[in-house]
């Protein structure tokens, strides 16, 4: 009697616990991952340095990247990028995807890829010319999988009268957006650059 008793008791439970399950809301399908996430508030620490031109160190120190405003141009929205200890340092205000990352530029009045998936290496993802400037987004690694454990890597030069004055190296992980930055600058002689500053992810934080 007993036996039969927990075999009652033990399908009514069954049944209680499949009606609760039935009884719950569909659950929200998670927003597609972006390769830079981008939300207000978000931020990322870096650790920075400044490098003289014959390769000795200038200072180095920790600064934060912080999401501050946002920019709704034709129903995109573009999120704006600073460094929380330089006033003078900024980023294009930027759009992120599940498999691209666009810049807005404010002279063309038009977005530029300045990351996308799937490239090849040396491909072209944007090049602009103002007057005897011009710059141009190089994707300097191939980008075949959206995998976080991958960086892509892309270059933007920087060109002036026929010229590349400087360049600057990206370094990004899906999921996590910028993990290294590093800028070159040419020579005071003119010949070759050196690295002028670099920085390299520590640690982030997304709301």
């Amino acid at each position: 009697m007993k036996k039969t008793y927990f075999f009652v008791l033990l399908a009514t439970f069954v049944i209680c616990a499949c009606q609760k399950e039935a009884g719950k809301p569909p659950a929200e399908p998670e927003p597609p991952r972006q390769v830079w996430p981008l939300a207000m508030g978000n931020m990322w620490i870096y650790n920075r340095s400044a490098y003289f031109e014959d390769g000795t160190l200038k200072s180095s120190f920790a600064d934060t990247l912080i999401v501050t405003t946002t920019l709704r141009k034709e129903k995109k929205l573009y999120y704006q990028l600073s460094w929380r200890n330089s006033t003078t340092e900024t980023f294009p205000f930027l759009r992120s995807e599940e498999s691209a990352v666009y810049a807005y530029s404010d002279s063309s009045d038009h977005e530029l890829a300045i990351f996308r998936q799937p490239t090849q290496e040396g491909e072209v993802l944007f090049s602009e010319t103002f007057g005897d400037q011009k710059q141009e987004c190089i994707a300097s690694a191939a980008a075949l999988s959206l995998d976080t454990a991958q960086t892509n890597h892309v270059t933007i030069n920087n060109w002036e009268k026929g010229v590349m004055t400087s360049y600057l190296e990206l370094d990004l992980k899906p999921g996590i957006g910028l993990s290294r930055q590093v800028s070159y600058k040419r020579k005071a002689s003119g010949q070759n650059f050196y690295r002028s500053f670099e920085a390299t992810l520590s640690s982030y934080r997304f709301h």
